[in-house]
């Protein structure tokens, strides 16, 4: 037990997260902020760009203070996903004034695209099924920065594998401090191919070639407040139709929580979310929490789920190249049935490395990432000059090593013998290269062992903390 309560201590030193406070000498020099100029916006309105900037005109600072607020501001822009480059200057006169400059470069907001996108929970496991038509394929139109005020705007139809039909309209400012952001969807989605038990540590599924197995409509509206730069509040609130195939029950008669063909849910979604990263896609500084809570209640039936799922991110900068990050999740849940459909937990939205050939099922889990990275190759900037666009001929990359040890555990009190990975503590270490780019892409290519002694090689397109 002593070992244990060390090894606790040892890790929460490393993820509480400290924070730098500028204390100024006496002798130091402030200066007002006198100007706050904008430039390359062409299309972005002002006080989306103002909103992000962590001081304003009037305010008295010293200019070590400065250079970190203007560093923060600069942070702030770039997780918009509005910009590709933000660069701000300042400069000093004689009366102790500073002038605030402000150029950002744009990015291409609107894509009129034809989606393909793989089906399996992960991309290495798309590669490991060899077929094709695992993939959805369609036509989208995206707005971003939808009247210069950073709304999204998307229509779009998905074939396939799996067919769905969306509109959404989200982030759409109110408000005279621009603090409140209102937004809506609604999504038909059919399919002919259904994951209903897990057997063996992997999913079991059902495909019928002539008519669909699941079909879920969904109508939903929500709500967000940000307050102030680094927290937001979001509140959702969503109805579901699901009608489901008479097979799926015959097969699990455990895969809802009854067996109707047809039932109807409401959903309600609270997530809290504070993000002092350096970076969206690729952070290396600063720390995310979040809070995310989920009550079910249905309407034809009595089945009712609540969840809650905090979710800690830490990065730090130990020396000029070198870095950790650690991020721990939790969930804790109380289900009124049992519902296979409902108790998902590792190896879906949250994995453990080295595991992405299995999912987990469980009402209660906990996840631990911890991660030593080290810079390959600093951050290029290179110009394409055959690329005639502008928002694309300049590219930015990057190349990071990566060591890490992941932990994970899950509680599953309705567990099979036939799956193993429940109810016991599982742990995986390996590593891995990052390589970073453009418009927010990260493409990912680990080695990993697990407990169980599997190793494999895996792919992904996302961050690994």
């Amino acid at each position: 037990m002593k070992l244990v309560r060390n090894i606790f201590f040892i890790l929460l030193s490393l993820i509480i997260p400290t924070y730098k406070v500028y204390s100024d000498s006496l002798n130091e020099k402030h200066f007002r902020i006198s100007k706050i100029s904008i430039e390359g916006n062409k299309q972005t309105k002002e006080f989306i760009i103002k909103r992000e900037i962590t001081f304003n005109i009037g305010d008295s600072l010293s200019e070590s203070e400065l250079q970190f607020q203007i560093e923060k501001s600069k942070q702030n822009l770039l997780k918009t996903s509005l910009f590709n480059y933000v660069t701000i200057d300042s400069k000093y006169n004689s009366l102790q004034e500073a002038e605030i400059n402000v150029l950002v470069e744009e990015r291409w907001y609107t894509f009129p695209s034809f989606t393909l996108d793989y089906v399996e929970r992960n991309f290495s496991e798309w590669l490991k099924q060899g077929d094709i038509a695992r993939t959805n394929y369609g036509g989208a139109i995206v707005r971003h920065n939808f009247r210069g005020r950073n709304e999204k705007v998307k229509f779009s139809i998905l074939l396939g594998y799996t067919k769905k039909f969306s509109l959404s309209y989200n982030n759409i400012i109110f408000g005279d401090k621009k603090q409140h952001y209102f937004g809506g969807e609604i999504a038909l989605l059919r399919d002919d191919e259904l994951t209903y038990k897990t057997e063996n540590n992997k999913p079991v599924r059902y495909k019928n070639e002539n008519r669909h197995i699941l079909e879920r409509r969904k109508a939903t509206i929500n709500y967000s407040y940000r307050p102030k730069f680094y927290n937001k509040h979001k509140v959702y609130l969503n109805y579901y139709q699901y009608f489901v195939d008479d097979t799926i029950s015959i097969l699990n008669d455990n895969f809802f929580s009854s067996s109707l063909n047809r039932f109807d849910q409401i959903t309600l979604h609270y997530i809290f979310t504070q993000d002092k990263r350096d970076s969206k896609a690729y952070p290396l500084r600063g720390h995310k929490f979040e809070l995310f809570f989920e009550q079910t209640s249905g309407i034809s039936d009595k089945f009712s789920l609540t969840y809650i799922k905090p979710k800690f991110k830490y990065h730090k900068e130990l020396s000029k190249r070198f870095y950790y990050a650690s991020g721990v999740t939790a969930k804790v849940s109380r289900i009124s049935s049992n519902s296979y459909y409902n108790m998902r937990a590792l190896g879906y939205d949250d994995n453990l490395k080295g595991y992405e050939p299995f999912i987990i099922d469980g009402q209660h889990f906990l996840l631990v990432n911890n991660l030593f990275k080290t810079v390959v190759l600093p951050t290029r900037i290179t110009e394409i000059s055959f690329l005639p666009v502008k928002k694309f001929n300049k590219i930015h990359y990057a190349i990071y090593l990566n060591v890490y040890f992941d932990i994970g555990y899950v509680k599953n009190k309705y567990a099979l013998p036939v799956n193993t990975l429940d109810n016991a503590f599982l742990y995986s270490y390996g590593l891995g290269f990052d390589l970073v780019t453009y418009y927010d892409k990260v493409f990912r290519v680990e080695y990993s062992i697990n407990r169980n002694a599997v190793k494999g090689l895996y792919i992904h397109l996302k961050a690994p903390i």
